[in-house]
């Protein structure tokens, strides 16, 4: 099982928000988690398997913190010593090197990568409200004298 879900194709993020799957199991079954890595470099793939965890006398948030720490370490581990060294005066814009690492990827997929699968399949943590939920409503208040104060920002 992999609890993240999809194919992690974040830029910004080592592993992504994990699925709660993985800790429901493990409870009903006292199974133990083996947290894997892997990461694809020249056409090879490597792989870290870490030690097993035990889950049952942790809350779901303490496992996926676990989980995921432990997760990002053995990819970035990977990533030290796999990835390719290029001088950052090599590389475009980032944007334009994504997308190329992107397009690389789905070509290896051999036809079986579906892009609305895949976008749709990301675990989305309900509990966590990002930054535009939050000031999305600020957009549309009508600054007066009545709300200026409560709107502005003040250095102390």
């Amino acid at each position: 099982m992999y609890a993240e879900g999809v194919w992690n194709k974040t830029p910004n993020l080592l592993v992504q928000d994990l699925y709660p799957g993985f800790y429901y199991i493990a409870q009903e079954t006292n199974a133990l988690i083996v947290p894997m890595a892997l990461y694809e470099a020249n056409g090879v793939c490597h792989v870290i398997i870490d030690e097993p965890m035990d889950v049952t006398d942790l809350s779901l948030k303490e496992s996926k913190i676990i989980l995921r720490d432990r997760m990002s370490t053995s990819v970035d581990e990977l990533m030290q010593k796999y990835a390719p060294r290029v001088k950052r005066s090599d590389l475009g814009s980032f944007e334009e090197e994504y997308e190329a690492y992107l397009t690389n990827k789905i070509k290896g997929a051999k036809g079986l990568y579906d892009k609305k699968i895949e976008n749709s399949s990301q675990f989305i943590d309900k509990s966590i409200v990002s930054a535009e939920e939050v000031f999305k409503p600020i957009e549309s208040v009508q600054v007066n004298q009545d709300n200026a104060k409560a709107l502005c920002y003040r250095k102390r």
